[in-house]
């Protein structure tokens, strides 16, 4: 069994521009053998619960579409669940960003998360790999801008399109916005440990997002659409996959 976990990038149905619900596959989908426990709306904090909770000696291989640093998961006891609100900035979460909130503190545990993870493989000896729904060094709202990008001029926001003005106002990461030296060598010290040669990007640092966008596919409510996600896994996935000498035969 090849375990996946991640966001909406890895699991869950989208609205179209009529405001239907459009369901179709995820990239796990066209993974033979794969068992998908991703979550809608995840951050990296509960992405990384879904695999702890779901890892056992069945797993061939694990395989994480991490989320971006912003995102936060808290518990509520009443509904004995984890509630995460995706790219949402309004509700419980609004008090979470206006009293708790630092890039700092989010970017460290998401450091944290994924070193979790890719230390618990280890331990089992189980091979894996990580990827980003994005570009992780640019929060949700903050990558659309950061690639000189805007939602559709259509109006309806199906399909992101290029912005070509020349006076945008440069986007900071989350490192460049660290604002001590005690802070960017505590980070630095923390990315050393990540084993970067078990990701896979697309281009530099990019994403499922970016390797969508350069594409040029139709973007069904700022999700890839389905043939997205399968070339995502015959181009970038089971090529690494092969690598590790993981069976994906049917």
């Amino acid at each position: 069994m090849i375990l996946c976990s991640g966001c909406s990038y890895t699991i869950g149905s989208h609205k179209d521009d009529n405001n239907n619900d459009v369901d179709y596959k995820h990239w796990p989908d066209f993974i033979p053998n794969s068992k998908n426990v991703a979550i809608g709306g995840a951050g990296n904090r509960l992405i990384a619960r879904t695999i702890l909770e779901n890892i056992s000696h069945e797993c061939e291989a694990v395989i994480v579409m991490w989320s971006t640093v912003e995102r936060y998961d808290w518990y509520m006891p009443e509904y004995n669940a984890y509630k995460s609100e995706g790219a949402s900035y309004t509700g419980p979460k609004e008090n979470y960003l206006k009293y708790f909130y630092t890039d700092f503190n989010q970017l460290a545990k998401t450091l944290e998360y994924i070193l979790l993870i890719q230390h618990t493989c280890r331990v089992r000896n189980i091979p894996f790999i990580m990827t980003h729904m994005g570009d992780m060094r640019y929060g949700d709202w903050d990558m659309d801008r950061a690639y000189g990008i805007q939602r559709g001029l259509d109006g309806t926001g199906a399909r992101r399109s290029l912005d070509l003005s020349t006076d945008r106002e440069p986007i900071l990461s989350f490192e460049q916005k660290l604002q001590t030296d005690k802070k960017r060598n505590f980070i630095k010290t923390l990315m050393e440990q990540v084993d970067w040669s078990r990701w896979v990007f697309y281009k530099d640092n990019g994403g499922f997002w970016q390797f969508t966008n350069d594409g040029g596919y139709n973007w069904i409510a700022y999700h890839p659409p389905e043939q997205a996600h399968k070339d995502w896994v015959e181009q970038l996935i089971n090529p690494r996959l092969k690598e590790l000498n993981i069976n994906i035969s049917i």
